[in-house]
């Protein structure tokens, strides 16, 4: 029966000549055997329990088969993951990082206004004496010319 090759043909089974049958079995290519022998009623329900038990064998290797499959693509994008613990150390070294920058640029920028009030303070001490300096050399011209 599981030859292949022998499965599409029709076979004629041969008993031993003591039983009281005149006609002999023939088991035709459905797996159904033709006689009404309590005996070969027992092989018949074998034959379709094993018959059913390859039906739920190959149902549960196509599950196997189809979890398989999901486990492999699961392993794979395991792989290509990152773990949580890195995942949250880098989220905290980067959230720290943008605080520090924000930190840093609010320092330069308090650093920045003092500079520029400096600056001015600079510009109009060096106004004053360009003028002071101007009104020197003015009244210098003035006292010699006259």
């Amino acid at each position: 029966m599981a030859d292949p090759s022998r499965r599409e043909e029709d076979y004629e089974v041969i008993r031993d000549t003591s039983s009281k049958r005149e006609s002999p079995e023939i088991v035709s290519k459905e797996k159904k055997i033709v006689d009404h022998n309590p005996s070969h009623m027992a092989l018949t329900e074998i034959i379709r329990i094993y018959e059913d038990a390859r039906g739920q064998i190959a149902q549960k290797d196509a599950v196997i088969q189809e979890l398989s499959y999901k486990l492999g693509k699961a392993e794979t994008e395991l792989a290509n993951s990152v773990p949580v613990l890195e995942y949250k150390k880098n989220a905290f070294l980067l959230e720290s990082a943008k605080t520090k920058s924000d930190t840093d640029a609010e320092a330069l920028g308090s650093r920045i206004t003092i500079l520029e009030a400096d600056i001015q303070k600079r510009n109009s001490a060096l106004i004053t004496m360009v003028i002071l300096f101007i009104l020197v050399l003015g009244f210098s011209v003035i006292f010699v010319l006259f």
